[in-house]
């Protein structure tokens, strides 16, 4: 195996393969576990939880992944199997709750920025690896009422579905209203905005209970938000490539022009 080089400069090399086989190890074993037929649960509602919090998991194991310096392939695969992770969850979550109590969960999720960030992050990322047409399909339906609610993830919906209705309202404008000002932006001037975007991205996301800015591994240390909405705008990001917090190589034409990721339903 190559050795890996750390994208994250404060991360300690020596301790890296260990993060990321005890981050993939947990993350297999509470899939497993939330997907076992067998396995009593007192409600499903617990099981749709349990399956949600895999998703978050998932999540978090992609982050770590790139922090570590995985590469873009295995980048792929973590993926992958982040959205279908939060698609098996909103399947069961959508059996287990009745409309109105869906309807309320929903409502009181939607109060936090990190549960949107998550959410928000994972459709950039998805028409970044140009995943493939179903499964980009089944992970907006997953992503619930948000993306009825919130203009910046219609916006990054749109780019893989023109025909998408956006919304007038962001849900967080305080945190997110630079990077929206990225597709009001003119063609030439997406570039500045984007770097206006990234410049203030750390600053925005301090309150939020993940994020560490002296380079700990943890879902908050890269704005992959920015690099989502990059590829999927053809932004030339070569003026903020060497930024802090920026995944330079997740926007890159490389990473624009590869084949659908493969459908695994």
């Amino acid at each position: 195996m190559a050795e890996r080089r750390p994208r994250d400069p404060d991360r300690d090399p020596a301790g890296s393969e260990e993060e990321l086989v005890e981050k993939a190890e947990l993350v297999a074993f509470l899939r497993q576990r939330a997907r076992d037929e067998e396995l009593p649960w007192p409600a499903p509602w617990l099981r749709a939880h349990a399956a949600l919090s895999v998703a978050t998991g998932s999540w978090e194991q992609f982050s770590v992944a790139y922090s570590v310096g995985e590469d873009t392939d295995s980048l792929r695969e973590i993926l992958m199997d982040s959205i279908e992770d939060v698609v098996f969850g909103w399947s069961l979550a959508e059996r287990a709750f009745g409309d109105a109590e869906w309807a309320k969960y929903e409502a009181d999720q939607r109060r936090y920025p990190a549960w949107y960030h998550t959410r928000m992050t994972r459709v950039a990322l998805a028409v970044a690896f140009n995943v493939e047409d179903a499964a980009f399909d089944r992970l907006v339906h997953a992503s619930g009422d948000l993306a009825l609610a919130d203009r910046l993830v219609d916006r990054l919906i749109a780019t893989r579905r023109p025909e998408r209705p956006v919304s007038a309202d962001l849900l967080f404008p305080s945190q997110y209203a630079k990077l929206d000002a990225v597709f009001d932006a003119a063609e030439d001037e997406r570039p500045s905005a984007l770097r206006a975007y990234v410049k203030s991205w750390a600053t925005g996301k301090r309150a939020m209970h993940w994020f560490k800015g002296d380079g700990s591994a943890n879902m908050g240390r890269w704005a992959f938000d920015a690099a989502g909405a990059a590829a999927a705008l053809g932004i030339d990001d070569a003026d903020v490539a060497t930024m802090p917090f920026y995944p330079t190589d997740l926007a890159t034409r490389q990473l624009r022009g590869t084949r659908p990721m493969e459908d695994r339903s």
